[in-house]
């Protein structure tokens, strides 16, 4: 059974995906969705139903325009190739190695969709804005909403063991997700979150041009807006200083 005509979002968590997922159906004039309705429906949810049920349940609540359109995230890819094979998802621990064997199935069963990678190029960034979301439960922001990030991040304090650990779990999924598009030689369409929060909706031009739709004319005002503000910036530098501080240290010691 073919997946049929697709867009997949390939990312981890806090590059913009759902910014990425909602600013493309606001211009292919849909509402919103849940971007991520394998992950609910399988991971979280872990369903009893056949990958058959499964992804028909899943393809009639996120076509749009005649497209699947769906994101996952790299740890948690390995869980659903395992569901596409009949194994049912039971300790789904994060999987943060690509290895051949465990992604096989994801990869066969969407081999023939359009690809898309979201990446944030400030990891520094993305580790804080993950820390933010996990301690304040705030993991978007969108128009008219009560604005309580602000007052919520205040009083944050700055955890190094914690902010290092997302820190080195992005950059472990980052690898994996360069291995698997080198190892199925997949040419994936690249947004980075930096280029979709200035330029919306140009940056979705190239992946509306292979999909072969059309954006709805005059272009929407887009939905969510960008939720990180100085407090995130202060974070991120610190981090980024301590991290690169303990890599100089560690060259003075090595042999």
């Amino acid at each position: 059974m073919p997946a049929g005509k697709c867009i997949v979002l390939c990312a981890t968590q806090r590059t913009g995906s759902s910014m990425v997922f909602d600013d493309l159906l606001n211009v292919l004039g849909h509402g919103r969705a849940d971007g991520e309705l394998l992950y609910t429906t399988i991971i979280r949810s872990r369903t009893r139903q056949s990958w058959k049920n499964t992804w028909r349940f899943v393809r009639h609540r996120n076509t749009f325009s005649g497209l699947s359109i769906n994101k996952v995230m790299f740890h948690y890819v390995a869980h659903l190739s395992g569901f596409i094979a009949g194994i049912p998802v039971e300790r789904p621990r994060p999987v943060l190695e690509f290895k051949p064997e465990r992604f096989e199935h994801f990869h066969t069963f969407f081999r023939d969709s359009i690809w898309v990678y979201v990446e944030r190029i400030d990891v520094f960034a993305q580790a804080v804005s993950m820390y933010i979301a996990e301690t304040t439960d705030i993991w978007e922001r969108l128009p008219g909403a009560t604005d309580t990030c602000v007052q919520s991040t205040r009083a944050l304090p700055y955890d190094s063991a914690l902010l290092k650990s997302y820190l080195y779990k992005f950059l472990q999924e980052r690898r994996g997700w360069q291995r698997f598009f080198e190892y199925y030689d997949i040419d994936a369409v690249k947004i980075t979150y930096e280029d979709a929060v200035a330029t919306y909706p140009s940056y979705l031009f190239e992946l509306l041009a292979r999909a072969g739709v059309d954006a709805r004319s005059p272009y929407p005002e887009r939905r969510m807006l960008k939720l990180g503000d100085a407090r995130n910036d202060r974070l991120a530098a610190q981090l980024r200083e301590d991290v690169l501080t303990e890599l100089y240290m560690h060259s003075l010691v090595a042999p």
